[in-house]
């Protein structure tokens, strides 16, 4: 019965000591995540001086709040560069002229994506 215990309470204390190694890791903040978007018209060429919108649903204390909206003008080569200090599920919303077009944005931690939207 003394064995039991002693094995018992040496795993407890295993566990114990694990979770206070391994639990500031794991909830590390990473660095931030990128995104570059790129507008293109329906021929594939960069759309120069599109308004790109970038937001997110309201959440109530959203850490995003003052990153967000995000409103850029596409350069020459049809692109804006955004950097947000967490990972998100965004909106963008591309217009220019009478042409609007909605996508969906999904940032994640420590990572830059790459997307395209096609205005139409």
């Amino acid at each position: 019965m003394k064995y039991i215990i002693r094995n018992v309470g040496a795993l407890i204390i295993i566990v114990l000591l694990s979770s206070v190694i391994f639990f500031p890791v794991a909830c590390k903040r990473g660095g931030p995540s990128d995104a570059v978007i790129t507008v293109l018209d329906s021929l594939g060429k960069p759309v120069a001086g599109a308004t790109v919108k970038l937001t997110a649903p309201p959440k109530g204390g959203s850490t995003l709040a003052s990153y967000l909206p995000d409103i850029q003008v596409t350069g020459s080569d049809g692109k804006t560069v955004y950097s947000f200090p967490l990972e998100a599920v965004l909106t963008a919303q591309v217009s220019k002229g009478n042409l609007m077009v909605f996508d969906i944005v999904r940032l994640k931690r420590e990572d830059s994506i790459t997307q395209t939207i096609i205005l139409k």
